[in-house]
């Protein structure tokens, strides 16, 4: 294994990282307050370093100091709408009162209704909601609680090796959607920037 450095962004903040290349090729990068990110083999890591910052340059506005309530959606984001990149279709998302998922609508598939939602209550290491999906019997309003275990359950976003595009890859048997999701925030928002030399 050999390593080397880079600097790579996090929330709108470079931090210096060691690069790492494993014996199958694949690029680990480390950073010192424990994230870290993977390219795949043959991927040039400038580029890859380039797409990553630019992706990550926006310091989250659901830090810390921003007032959400308990039971809902952080209150600055005001719309969600979910694009799949292979066919173009856009989803636009629905909301319940006190939940933190914005929901899609149920798609049929091999005996289920599949419910897919962010789940803002689960946030990943880069501050994104996860991609959930349940498992519906049909015309049932409770998900087959043996489906909980599928791995298409809980998903975090990922850089698709093709594309180098970051989005929720959901995949069950033969059904593949690569979505890329917006969202709308508050124009009331107040936030900060730090510049970094």
């Amino acid at each position: 294994m050999t390593s080397d450095t880079i600097r790579l962004m996090f929330d709108g903040v470079l931090e210096d990282c060691i690069v790492e290349h494993d014996k199958n090729g694949e690029v680990i990068c480390y950073s010192k307050t424990g994230r870290f990110i993977k390219f795949p083999n043959g991927s040039d890591l400038a580029i890859e370093a380039d797409k990553h910052n630019m992706a990550n340059s926006i310091i989250p506005v659901f830090a810390k100091n921003v007032v959400t309530r308990k039971d809902s959606i952080p209150l600055h984001i005001t719309k969600a709408v979910a694009i799949d990149r292979k066919t173009g279709a856009e989803y636009i998302l629905g909301t319940k009162v006190r939940s933190y998922c914005h929901f899609f609508d149920r798609v049929p598939y091999e005996g289920y209704e599949i419910g897919l939602r962010l789940d803002w209550k689960q946030i990943d290491l880069n501050g994104d909601p996860t991609l959930d999906a349940d498992f519906f019997p049909p015309g049932s309003s409770k998900p087959d609680k043996a489906m909980k275990a599928s791995p298409a359950h809980n998903i975090s976003k990922s850089v698709n090796s093709s594309s180098g595009e970051i989005a929720y890859e959901f995949q069950y048997q033969s059904l593949h959607l690569n979505l890329i999701v917006q969202t709308t925030n508050a124009r009331t928002i107040s936030g900060c920037a730090r510049i970094v030399k």
